[in-house]
């Protein structure tokens, strides 16, 4: 039964800034933008809409970015590429770590705690991905272990590559990423007045309980079973949400919603062009995702149990996951209280609906 949600009238500054940077390399609006057919819009009128958010974000960079490209470039890897694209579940071991740091004052990050959590991490991937290999042990202290745990899972090589060069120099690596989020979050709530219009405006919409739930109910394929959630509007990810563990000790389940996240959901909602049937026919193209939605429609399932079911690597039917939640095949389930799990289950009402969408092009 849910019991309470925290809806925080203000972003978390030190997030913010971790995806300030994120957003340097992605302009991840642009790419709304070029697809704003998918909308019911033209390009003009969702530039339009983005006008504020681009004022914020190109001050914010203005002013952080010759500081990042100086003192921080080092990080690049970790942000420039797809291993932080949180639409993938491939770079939950880095951002889980970066993320426990986030409330962590740079003063007290030791190489104890940095070791303490950087197992922790690893350990919660076995738990999710290989919980039931019990022949295998691994001690992630040491870079060999966890070398042979990525290869097991089936990143590719560009994600190893990086989770490998953090474990490697993981004490200057999580040091660099706090003195730098903490540098840069006074710049992200310094130009706030530039978009707090937009924020207000979604603020003011879910910070009622039932109202969020709505939401997340009725405009995304989602269900929540928690018994105390935070919710931070999240100004960078504005067209994602996020449900996570967070803190040094996983003490509190935070929700990181974008803040043009549901605007843009209404806007798709029940709207069908060619473009949008042709993508979600190109989502069912692939008889892998086929055998996935088989698998859910017997029983809602959460990753490891398809992967062994379907005979295939946590890494590839996450990504196959993933192509079937972007075209809303599928629902999610996150349940916060016992199993700490994410189920996934058929979503019959939008298979239907494709249906109907077909049948107009035969009836006369």
């Amino acid at each position: 039964m849910n019991e309470k949600i925290l809806v925080k009238d203000l972003p978390n500054w030190k997030y913010e800034a971790l995806n300030a940077i994120v957003e340097y390399f992605q302009n991840t609006e642009e790419k709304v933008i070029k697809y704003s057919a998918k909308f019911g819009l033209d390009e003009v009128a969702m530039t339009d809409y983005f006008d504020k958010y681009v004022m914020y974000k190109n001050a914010v960079l203005d002013e952080i970015t010759p500081v990042f490209n100086k003192k921080y470039v080092q990080l690049t890897q970790f942000l420039k590429n797809d291993m932080y694209n949180e639409s993938s579940s491939s770079d939950d071991i880095v951002r889980s770590l970066i993320l426990r740091f986030l409330d962590v004052s740079t003063k007290k990050i030791t190489d104890e705690l940095i070791d303490e959590i950087f197992i922790n991490v690893f350990n919660e991937g076995i738990n999710e991905l290989d919980e039931d290999d019990k022949s295998v042990s691994y001690d992630f202290s040491k870079t060999d272990d966890v070398i042979r745990f990525l290869n097991k899972i089936g990143y590719d090589d560009n994600i190893k590559m990086n989770v490998i060069s953090l474990s490697i120099d993981r004490y200057k690596f999580i040091r660099m990423f706090t003195e730098m989020i903490t540098e840069f979050a006074p710049v992200c709530e310094k130009y706030f007045f530039l978009i707090k219009e937009d924020y207000e405006k979604i603020y003011t919409e879910i910070k009622e309980e039932n109202i969020f739930n709505t939401y997340i109910k009725d405009l995304l394929p989602l269900q929540l079973v928690y018994n105390e959630i935070e919710v931070y509007i999240s100004i960078f990810r504005f067209n994602e949400l996020s449900i996570r563990n967070f803190g040094v000790n996983e003490e509190k389940i935070v929700s990181f919603c974008g803040i043009y996240l549901f605007e843009l959901t209404k806007l798709t909602k029940n709207l069908y062009s060619d473009e949008k049937i042709v993508t979600d026919l190109k989502a069912l193209s692939d008889i892998t995702r086929f055998k996935i939605l088989r698998s859910l429609k017997r029983t809602p399932k959460y990753l490891q149990e398809i992967s062994k079911e379907l005979e295939l690597t946590p890494a590839t039917i996450s990504h196959h996951i993933n192509s079937l939640l972007n075209s809303e095949f599928v629902n999610v389930i996150v349940d916060t209280n016992k199993s700490k799990r994410i189920y996934y289950e058929v979503n019959d009402k939008k298979i239907l609906s494709l249906v109907e969408e077909l049948k107009k092009i035969v009836e006369v």
